[in-house]
């Protein structure tokens, strides 16, 4: 039987990280294919300015500087009285532990990918930012510089994240990119000129979590469909959170619906008129979406997961995010750039706001479904 490796972002307690992952491995163990993921342990860049600063005693020096930093968030926790905030967050966390084992198939833990010669006939990189120079990765593994040519590489609707290569990383990303036997991305800005190892260039192909529909999320993974009271769902990324809740107080005092919004960080505590809910791993996620009246959000997986359940939706994108590529993409691709606002001042409360075409998303879904299909067959059988 053939052994595949994946290749990813893991381990990051971040829903979109999580559900492309999942969505990608159990497509692919539907081929009837040993798949496992890498968990590739990632190194500590602080840990290595030490040594290089101290040489070996560094790694003592590096010590007492984490047992130091760790004492000073505690008192500043207490101080503050930041410590049932913490615990929310640590409940958060426990569930996506608890979804990764119950759901990923990973490998033995590595520290470096030059270990995983000969272990895999092929490994797939994909999706989510996996092409992004700014993660904090040494090296950039995902451009698998380090693997022996006789294993086949290739990448599966792998994101950047970003507008462009960085000039002083081009030479760097086409050289390696060159070795792959079939490169697919998921949005092809930026990356256009890369070409594979057979000359051709990247073929565009959707994100993991469309290649499953919403019956088959909610069956896969038990989703709750809920009998409760109208709601909209808040759920947004960086410093974007109050011109989004404007948005969502504005539906508010023109339907009624409760405003519920994900719990990020320590000022998602005691907003008025809002309920955040604390706790949230994948599923409960994923839920909170399927039974949502409408969402606000900035996040892509966000957007993603109301264009498959059928969900309104506003995607809030201010100007100064230079990131949104990846979501004009896919709001393109759907043809629902309408849905996208930059401010507070873009957005008017209209009833149209509830009103998506599900039967024509459901189309187009499918046939990235099928283009995606037949890419991955093409590759694996």
């Amino acid at each position: 039987m053939k052994r595949i490796g994946i290749l990813s972002l893991q381990k990051v307690y971040n829903f979109g990280a999580s559900l492309q992952l999942f969505a990608l491995q159990l497509k692919l163990k539907e081929f009837k294919f040993k798949t496992e993921i890498i968990d590739l342990k990632k190194k500590d860049k602080k840990l290595q300015a030490f040594k290089n600063i101290f040489g070996s005693t560094g790694i003592i020096i590096y010590y007492i500087y984490n047992q130091l930093n760790t004492f000073r968030r505690y008192l500043i926790n207490v101080f503050m009285f930041r410590d049932p905030f913490l615990k929310k967050l640590k409940s958060a966390k426990s569930k996506f532990d608890e979804f990764e084992s119950s759901y990923l198939t990973y490998s033995k833990p590595i520290c470096s990918l030059s270990k995983l010669n000969n272990r895999y006939n092929k490994i797939i990189v994909g999706s989510d930012q996996v092409l992004n120079p700014t993660l904090r990765y040494d090296n950039q593994p995902f451009l698998l510089e380090s693997i022996d040519s006789n294993i086949e590489k290739y990448t599966y609707a792998a994101s950047m994240g970003i507008p462009k290569i960085p000039d002083a990383l081009v030479d760097r990303y086409n050289e390696a990119l060159a070795r792959f036997t079939s490169i697919s991305v998921r949005e092809i800005e930026g990356l256009t000129k890369l070409k594979d190892s057979k000359g051709n260039f990247v073929s565009q192909h959707i994100d993991p979590t469309f290649l499953f529909c919403k019956d088959e999320w909610i069956s896969k993974l038990n989703l709750r469909l809920k009998e409760c009271k109208p709601y909209i769902l808040s759920y947004t990324l960086g410093n974007e959170a109050p011109e989004s809740l404007k948005i969502c107080k504005e539906i508010n005092k023109q339907t009624g619906f409760e405003v519920i919004q994900i719990g990020r960080n320590y000022n998602d505590i005691n907003i008025s008129g809002i309920t955040t809910q604390w706790g949230v791993g994948p599923q409960e996620f994923l839920e909170l979406i399927l039974n949502a009246s409408y969402m606000v959000t900035n996040s892509f997986h966000g957007i993603s997961f109301c264009i498959n359940f059928g969900v309104p939706f506003t995607a809030t994108l201010l100007k100064t995010n230079n990131r949104t590529s990846r979501i004009d993409n896919i709001l393109s691709i759907f043809n629902l750039r309408n849905r996208k606002v930059q401010s507070f001042d873009d957005f008017t409360f209209t009833e149209n706001i509830f009103q998506i075409d599900n039967e024509q998303i459901e189309i187009i879904r499918k046939e990235e479904e099928q283009k995606s299909l037949e890419y991955l067959k093409k590759i694996f059988l």
